[in-house]
């Protein structure tokens, strides 16, 4: 894949909204987060919201990666967007089926959000290798976060404090993607 002399400051915007969307599906899995929502929502036993966070979030993933390809802010942005949706409803809802609904927004931008930061980080030019390595190590460390930040939110403040938190993040994804847009155009030759 060709290197593209933009890739690492187009890499900001999807590389945090990436780490988002590798925090949330962690977030709601631990034991004391699925017992406060059980009981709050009356949510079944088998975590449906999980499930359909993960299935769109496949399920989008090589769109990201195409379109990310061709067009990574425009795809990072609506990505983000999504998930800003999704989060918003899911920290909103009164009920479990609209929980669900939410994760499986936020799964829908989330796989693009991820494919295309891999795209990006990918096509950097010289310092390839470290940009792969940060990623991969700032993605495992948001996963890892996951399960430890939603327990202590979830006992101390209240298991909506998960999609919460995710919201300004998110807010910085959108705003560094459309900026990135903007900075891509303008620097664009005029014949092209």
């Amino acid at each position: 894949m060709p290197a593209r002399p933009s890739a690492g400051r187009d890499l900001i915007g999807p590389g945090l909204g990436g780490l988002v969307a590798l925090y949330l599906p962690t977030v709601t899995v631990g034991p004391t987060w699925m017992d406060h929502a059980l009981v709050d929502l009356g949510a079944p036993t088998v975590p449906w919201a999980s499930v359909g966070y993960l299935l769109t979030a496949a399920l989008t993933a090589p769109v990201g990666a195409v379109l990310g390809r061709r067009h990574p802010n425009s795809m990072a942005a609506a990505s983000a967007g999504l998930m800003i949706v999704g989060s918003s409803l899911s920290l909103l809802v009164p009920s479990y089926t609209l929980l669900l609904a939410g994760q499986t927004l936020s799964g829908l931008g989330a796989g693009a959000l991820v494919a295309t930061a891999v795209v990006l980080a990918l096509r950097v030019g010289g310092g390839r290798a470290q940009t792969i390595g940060l990623t991969a190590g700032l993605g495992t460390f948001a996963a890892v976060l996951g399960p430890v930040l939603g327990g202590v939110l979830t006992t101390t403040i209240g298991w909506r404090m998960v999609f919460l938190i995710s919201l300004p993040p998110l807010i910085l994804t959108l705003l560094a993607c459309l900026a990135g847009g903007i900075i891509t155009v303008t620097d664009r030759p005029a014949n092209q």
